[in-house]
């Protein structure tokens, strides 16, 4: 199917619109990067114990960190985007990662820009820098993230007097096993996924002969060859168990459907 490009003054008419939904964008001509910007990714997603308030923490590859806190929705959105989860009727972000892809548009970047009386600002440049929409933190996150979009943070931020506040919550520990990484899955977790089963290994990234075998980011793991799962551990010792070239049979569940999936184990698994 042919894809005719809808000119980017419109795309921003679009999101003028979608702006009284999404807490105010404004499109705009783009700019040059005056400042030092530091590529980051999505930590985690995490609710502060102080205050009960969701956070998204940013880190960079040097380690450093940028908690910024977040609405529940927000939090959701940004943690169904990390996973590759697409609903069936699609949140906000993904409604608008559709619209700028199926219109022959691209989003370049999502850049935290700069903090004012305790609030921080970002935006997104779309079409190779020729415009520059101004949005939250948290909206300018899920659609980079929908769109495979990078992350940038203004290096000065980190020097904010606040960005250190959560850099001692610890991250979710994980395993890799088969090409998969997962981690313990949570009734927190299991609440933005819209369930309640909060059993089993959440998939947070995929690949080898697991993704090869139609494993992905997003699915839940609950048994391997017949023995259920509820721990890292519990995995690692079944995982142990199989031989190299064996065949593993590994029962995942999305979107509240299970399905078993059987392959080869690799001549070293781990």
């Amino acid at each position: 199917m042919k894809i005719t490009r809808v000119p980017i003054k419109t795309i921003c008419g679009w999101l003028a619109i979608f702006s009284l939904m999404l807490g105010g964008c404004i499109g705009r001509p783009g700019a040059s990067r005056a400042i030092s910007q530091v590529k980051v990714e999505v930590g985690r997603i995490g609710v502060d114990n102080r205050t009960g308030t969701h956070y998204v923490l940013l880190r960079d590859k040097h380690g450093r960190s940028l908690p910024i806190m977040i609405g529940e929705s927000e939090a959701r959105a940004i943690v169904l985007a990390m996973h590759g989860v697409k609903l069936r009727r699609p949140l906000m972000d993904q409604l608008l990662s559709s619209i700028i892809e199926k219109t022959g548009n691209h989003l370049d970047r999502a850049v935290i820009s700069e903090i004012r009386g305790g609030t921080y600002y970002a935006y997104i440049t779309l079409d190779d820098d020729q415009y520059q929409v101004d949005c939250r933190p948290s909206d300018a996150i899920a659609l980079a993230m929908n769109t495979d979009a990078p992350i940038y943070v203004n290096e000065q931020l980190f020097q904010h007097p606040g960005a250190s506040d959560l850099t001692t919550v610890q991250l979710p520990a994980t395993i890799q096993k088969f090409g998969l990484t997962m981690q313990q899955m949570t009734p927190q977790l299991a609440g933005y996924f819209n369930g309640s089963d909060s059993s089993g290994l959440l998939i947070t990234d995929a690949a080898g002969v697991g993704a090869a075998a139609g494993l992905s980011r997003g699915d839940v793991v609950v048994s391997i060859d017949g023995d259920a799962v509820n721990t890292l551990e519990g995995f690692s010792a079944a995982a142990a168990r199989v031989g190299a070239n064996a065949p593993v049979t590994i029962v995942a569940r999305h979107d509240g459907t299970a399905r078993a999936i059987t392959f080869r184990a690799p001549p070293l698994s781990g």
